[in-house]
């Protein structure tokens, strides 16, 4: 039984699944020690960087500071095995599990080679902490953690006179870093084992140091927003006294620069509230990894305090997503003022061209404003975040070798992509219906508007990018195949993209391109109707085609320019057609029969399809 636990442990290793082993809480040190000989150790010690730890202590917290001195020191890492006669292996080159047990396969390391790496710290079976290097190495190191220190609070001190609160607070993390490995590297001198742990805690661990922030993140942003309130302040007097004086040129200059301040200010604290929901967010993330960890070694109570603070996380994160979506909205509505400003302006001064692109960058401001308000751009970031769950989790249990458990969430990872699409498009068709009220505004008073023509034609170009995201690049490769046969065998026709039917109301999934036949677009029957929630019957005998749905009943035939919509005739341009073993029929007929609405867009070549 024993063995067989050793050996578990050994393949975890190996498959660097680190993270999963939690051991003994390290304690003090029983002293400095001297460096230790490679064959003199027994076997289960791993060799990380420039770390010596037993299997028995490894921890998430030792292991992050271990993986970190990798990259500082060029060293790899080595596990002494308890198999193969306690030979020192090589586990980033080791190829199985096998390797590592009986020897074969893989290369040893000599002892002779491990004695020659620079070990720094050892970590024992028990947990004790102890220090290989030397006072004057330590020293050496911590003066040039200090001056990287001084360097990035210069940084810190710059960013926040300019106003860059997401600089500031990154710095801020990076100072917390070094300030953790000075505090480290102190307590391994003074042969303090029990603060080196608790420093390592923090080393190479943003989550960690994001616990201690907020103050700091906080008292920062804070400082930033002082300041820019303190100049607008300032303006806002000098307009007053400029006003009461009569001082109508210097009053209008101060009261552009006081909306620029207003402007400024509210952008600041925009970047402020994104800054601290990020640093919420990172914290979030640590605490579903602990309690991933806490589930999978079945330890109750450490679950149960990571889920508690899960709780607490979540509703903080709800807080400052609501002070964001308030920032945004005021950042949204000081840029709204200023570019109303500069249309009046243009328009006093008859420039019909500024006139169109201020018109146009007002409308963008008050839709995205307008999607804000509706919740549309928070159930965005909902949808995406759940997609990125589940693409997480997906991801881990195909690393891991899991198939069944990656073939389960594989269709939960498809309907939260559809989710996201979803959302999508809600926000990119309510800005287009905003953006067409304003050109048709716009050319109801007579005004040449083609910057607002090419928004409403921008915003529809991203809707069909959306659109074509569903599909595959080997469905996309299909479609194009079926496509050029069509060209090649039917004459005058011409195929369309499959992103050049958009639906606001429904998802349609081609399995074959909609067609143009000498101005006359054509859609194969099934799909589409299928999407609308309306059932096709398909009558060999007759060759015939009936679509039905509450109530409605559609009827034609191949080739034959008479329909049926509810038994009253309708002529149609073009009868419906059988076009690659597919029944296409004319789209405008069906789908204004079943009481939807058809709308082409010249600009773009697409076809827009919604319920009315």
């Amino acid at each position: 039984m024993n063995r067989m636990k050793r050996g578990t442990a050994v393949l975890l290793l190996f498959g660097m699944a680190f993270a999963g082993w939690l051991g003994l809480t390290p304690g003090p040190s029983a002293g400095a020690k001297a460096k230790p000989g490679a064959s003199e150790l027994s076997a289960g010690y791993l060799l990380i960087g420039t770390y010596l730890i037993h299997r028995d202590s490894l921890t998430e917290d030792n292991l992050k500071a271990a993986k970190a001195s990798v990259q500082q020191s060029g060293q790899g890492m080595y596990y002494k095995s308890e198999f193969a006669d306690g030979a020192w292996f090589n586990i980033e080159n080791a190829t199985d599990i096998g390797s590592i047990m009986n020897g074969k396969g893989t290369k040893p390391v000599s002892n002779e080679a491990i004695d020659k790496l620079k070990l720094a710290v050892w970590i024992d079976e028990s947990g004790n902490v102890s220090n290989l290097q030397s006072d004057a190495e330590i020293d050496k190191q911590i003066e040039a953690l200090n001056k990287e220190k001084k360097s990035l609070q210069e940084d810190n001190e710059k960013a926040v006179e300019k106003n860059k609160t997401s600089d500031s607070a990154q710095t801020a993390l990076q100072i917390k870093d070094v300030e953790a490995r000075i505090a480290f590297l102190e307590a391994l001198k003074q042969e303090d084992g029990r603060a080196a742990a608790g420093q390592m805690k923090k080393m190479a661990n943003p989550a960690a140091l994001l616990a201690e922030l907020p103050k700091q993140l906080d008292e920062t942003l804070n400082a930033g927003d002082k300041a820019l309130q303190d100049e607008r302040d300032k303006l806002a007097a000098a307009l007053r006294q400029a006003r009461d004086g009569g001082q109508a040129d210097q009053a209008a200059t101060l009261s552009a620069q006081l909306q620029q301040a207003d402007a400024k200010l509210a952008q600041a604290r925009l970047d402020a509230a994104d800054t601290r929901l990020a640093a919420l967010r990172e914290q979030q993330a640590e605490q579903q990894r602990q309690l991933a960890d806490a589930l999978e070694r079945g330890d109750r109570a450490a679950a149960e305090a990571a889920a508690q603070q899960l709780g607490a996380l979540a509703a903080a994160t709800a807080a400052a997503q609501d002070a964001r979506q308030s920032a945004l909205l005021a950042s949204l509505a000081q840029r709204q003022a200023q570019a109303a400003a500069a249309l009046a302006q243009a328009e006093a001064q008859r420039d019909g061209a500024a006139a169109d692109r201020r018109r146009a960058e007002l409308a963008q401001l008050e839709a995205q404003a307008g999607a804000v308000q509706r919740g549309l751009a928070r159930e965005l970031e909902a949808a995406r975040e759940a997609l990125q769950q589940l693409q997480d989790e997906h991801g881990e249990a195909v690393r891991k070798g899991d198939g069944e458990q990656a073939e389960l969430l594989q269709p939960q990872v498809a309907a939260a992509a559809a989710n996201v699409r979803k959302a999508e498009k809600a926000g990119l068709f309510f800005r287009k219906a905003r953006y067409e009220e304003k050109l048709a505004a716009a050319k109801s008073g007579g005004a040449a508007a083609p910057a607002m023509e090419q928004l409403v034609s921008d915003t529809v170009t991203a809707i069909r990018q959306v659109e074509k995201s569903k599909y595959s690049k080997e469905e996309l490769s299909a479609l194009q195949d079926i496509a050029a046969a069509i060209e090649k065998n039917g004459e005058g026709m011409q195929s369309l993209p499959v992103e050049s039917v958009i639906s606001r109301d429904f998802d349609i999934r081609f399995e074959a391109p909609p067609v143009m036949a000498v101005g006359i677009a054509l859609i194969p029957i099934r799909p589409i109707v299928t999407a609308f929630g309306a059932s096709v019957v398909w009558d060999e005998q007759e060759r015939s085609v009936t679509v039905l749905k509450e109530g409605t009943v559609v009827y034609c035939r191949i080739g034959d320019k008479t329909a049926f919509v509810n038994g009253s005739k309708a002529e149609l341009e073009r009868g419906p057609e059988l076009i690659g073993e597919r029944t296409y029929v004319p789209l405008r007929l069906v789908m204004e029969g079943l009481g939807l609405h058809v709308q082409w867009m010249e600009n773009t070549k697409t076809i827009q399809i919604d319920a009315y």
